[in-house]
């Protein structure tokens, strides 16, 4: 004669283990889903940071990915930057930043630029720098600031090589 005990207990096991698999794979996926959503979203954030939609040209020698950027005071922000080489020659480019504030005095200080490396442009050819600018705890207002590109090199005329663009920075 069987043991119908033995059988029911045996059933019962098998149902606690089917269950137990199936929240764990739920949670697995789960965990490797929001993985890859937060990966994707990390990849597309730093793939727009260095594609510019208006690039540097013979007319706008150089370009940056916004005019005008509003930020929070101890905050970090991206910014692209095209430079349009020209001149005749291939130059290596490099560049600064000088801040004014609403009274028209100096507040580079306020600013933290990350200053990507020299790259060498080709005549009649851009090239897209990334930068990262951190801002000081103690900003407050609206600043403009001027990026420059410069060759290091002087014309014919003794006119310095390098570009200009002001930039309009918000700090809230």
């Amino acid at each position: 004669m069987r043991n119908k005990k033995a059988d029911l207990s045996l059933s019962t096991n098998a149902i606690v283990v089917l269950i137990i698999a199936i929240t764990m794979l739920g949670l697995a996926l789960g965990f490797t889903r929001g993985i890859f959503s937060s990966l994707g979203e990390k990849i597309k954030n730093l793939g727009g940071q260095t594609i510019i939609e208006n690039p540097a040209t013979l007319e706008k020698p150089i370009t940056f990915t916004n005019d005008k950027v509003e930020v929070r005071r101890g905050a970090n922000f991206d910014l692209g930057i095209s430079i349009f080489n020209r001149y005749d020659l291939t130059y290596d480019y490099s560049l600064t930043m000088d801040c004014v504030d609403e009274q028209n005095s100096g507040a580079t200080e306020l600013f933290t630029f990350i200053r990507p490396g020299a790259k060498k442009i080709q005549v009649n050819k851009h090239v897209e720098f990334s930068t990262t600018i951190k801002v000081s705890q103690d900003a407050e207002g609206i600043y403009s600031c001027t990026i420059t590109a410069d060759s290091g090199m002087v014309d014919e005329e003794g006119n310095q090589m390098m570009e200009q663009k002001d930039l309009m920075i918000s700090v809230i």
